[in-house]
């Protein structure tokens, strides 16, 4: 599988998110009762306010395909297989949490602040 998933387009495309999942952060997640491993609750400087955690009822619900505008590689990735003026990526949940307890939360790409991508306009 390619480290790059996106969809180039003569035309903008629309956003498409997960309708399963709620987003919480590290502290409505703790209220609500979710065991939560080290990592996200020993990094003193990650704020644990940011709603980066998708709750779903299933793992299969983490199996939708969001589209998003915001990329986390260089637009130049694209560059290399295609010319089109507009670029999405493809994007599935990335991280599962094993434990007994939080089975039902999974880690969200942190995002890069959205908005459209468009190669023209990144210099293209």
């Amino acid at each position: 599988m390619s480290e790059f998933q996106f969809i180039v387009s003569d035309h903008p495309l629309k956003e498409v998110e997960n309708p399963y999942g709620e987003f919480l952060s590290i502290n409505e997640a703790i209220q609500k009762g979710f065991e939560l491993p080290d990592i996200l609750t020993d990094v003193e400087d990650l704020d644990r306010d940011e709603k980066i955690l998708m709750n779903v009822e299933s793992e299969e619900q983490l199996d939708e395909i969001e589209i998003k505008h915001s990329l986390y590689y260089a637009v130049e990735n694209v560059e290399a297989y295609s010319s089109k003026p507009h670029v999405v990526r493809v994007a599935l949940a990335l991280f599962r949490c094993e434990s007994r307890t939080a089975r039902r939360v999974y880690n969200r790409p942190l995002e890069d602040g959205g908005g459209s991508r468009d190669l023209e306009s990144m210099g293209r």
